[in-house]
């Protein structure tokens, strides 16, 4: 989404907060911030690559309250979002979440913390790289992306399954924590932190989760 784009978005919301908060109807008034500060949280998170946070602004805001890196500062503004209202629909803290949205969109680094100047991309450890995962769920994150290839991280909790599928392209796969079951072709393996896989393009394969894991995808795009 262009800057443009969410950030209309985000003028409609809470603009319509502000109008439900004239009208005293501070309930939608909370409503339409979440949903403001979710569109400036999903624009933030997309452009870290993130996917797999869910549909709701709760959802978004709440992934990225997990996330590697979030200063505390945001994490603490954010975490007044997801506090659930008392039986008197009054909101148990002390905050004004129309402020508080307005100072997620002015404060969250949209496209700020990835230096595309640099000649090389650095990651110290990709683990740190993974929000924690949730349970039934697996989660996603692209963490470079040109014109030879695409790499993603996936957080599998214990459980989870890429069903059987294939790749247009030739891709390599690492395991890097967790146990998981590794269907390729007809083949059946065992993968564990180091195990290492290249796979020609159109494969049939799948990942099982036996434990909570983490894998490095890498898409070769040129040939």
């Amino acid at each position: 989404m262009q800057q443009s784009e969410w950030k209309n978005a985000f003028d409609i919301e809470i603009n319509q907060a502000e109008e439900a908060r004239q009208g005293g109807n501070e309930g939608r008034a909370r409503v339409c911030a979440r949903r403001a500060a979710g569109i400036v949280v999903g624009e933030y998170l997309n452009t870290l690559g993130y996917t797999g946070y869910g549909p709701s602004a709760y959802d978004r805001i709440k992934f990225l309250t997990k996330i590697p890196g979030i200063s505390p500062e945001v994490k603490q503004i954010a975490n007044h979002f997801l506090v659930r209202v008392s039986p008197d629909f009054t909101l148990p803290i002390n905050a004004d979440l129309i402020s508080d949205a307005r100072w997620i969109a002015n404060n969250l680094p949209i496209g700020k913390d990835i230096d595309m100047d640099k000649p090389y991309i650095y990651y110290p450890n990709l683990q740190n790289e993974m929000p924690a995962i949730s349970s039934d769920s697996i989660i996603s994150r692209t963490i470079h992306d040109d014109d030879q290839i695409k790499v993603i991280l996936f957080g599998f909790a214990k459980g989870q399954e890429l069903s059987e599928h294939t790749a247009s392209m030739p891709a390599i796969f690492e395991i890097i924590q967790g146990n998981v079951a590794i269907t390729l072709g007809e083949d059946k393996m065992e993968g564990q932190p180091g195990t290492w896989v290249h796979m020609p393009a159109n494969l049939p394969h799948s990942i099982y989760a036996k434990t909570e894991a983490i894998m490095l995808l890498i898409l070769l795009k040129n040939k």
